[in-house]
């Protein structure tokens, strides 16, 4: 499943629950986009957006933000972003 038809798909779902809150209009403009750039993205007419508003949708939608940033090929945020090849190790200061 391609990230737009995933998110189209958690929308609607909540959607059947609460019709005035989760409408592809409602949910756009709480997260801060066109209503239409919001449908193009869930009909796969535009590629995922920034990470940023993927965050934002993940919230909006009570999704996992790094399953969809991971569908949309952006690296989970919950790990630190190094060079390939390099791991990483914490250091603590012993203060």
């Amino acid at each position: 499943m391609d990230f737009g038809t995933y998110i189209r798909e958690a929308r609607l779902r909540l959607q059947e629950e609460d019709r005035r809150t989760y409408s592809l209009r409602q949910v756009a403009e709480r997260v801060g986009i066109e209503p239409s750039y919001l449908s193009k993205i869930e009909r796969g007419i535009f590629p995922p957006p920034s990470e940023e508003t993927i965050v934002l949708i993940a919230q909006e939608l009570h999704e996992d933000k790094d399953v969809l940033l991971a569908m949309a090929s952006y690296p989970a945020t919950s790990r630190p972003l190094l060079p390939p090849g390099q791991s990483f190790s914490p250091r603590f200061s012993g203060r």
